[in-house]
């Protein structure tokens, strides 16, 4: 179930907690029993100024668990609640 979509650079990520931030909202991957799909990067390319678009579940406790990472190339920022 998707209620957020983010796009815009990574930062703050942290792959021992498979943690990043995008536009603003916290997302983890591979994480609450949800493996994360990945289109054109993978959890192990993954880096801070990256683009990409994120599809993830209702933020809860700050942070959202993310469904779907997609590199992109268009840099603007977004982010938009599907709720």
């Amino acid at each position: 179930i998707t209620a957020i979509e983010a796009r815009g650079q990574i930062s703050s990520l942290n792959q021992t907690n498979r943690t990043f931030v995008v536009a603003g909202i916290s997302f983890c991957y591979d994480c609450n029993a949800v493996n994360t799909k990945f289109i054109d990067v993978t959890a192990e390319t993954l880096e801070n100024g990256q683009t990409v678009r994120v599809l993830g579940t209702a933020v809860v406790d700050g942070q959202s668990t993310a469904t779907g990472v997609e590199r992109e190339q268009d840099p603007l920022p977004m982010a938009i609640s599907t709720e």
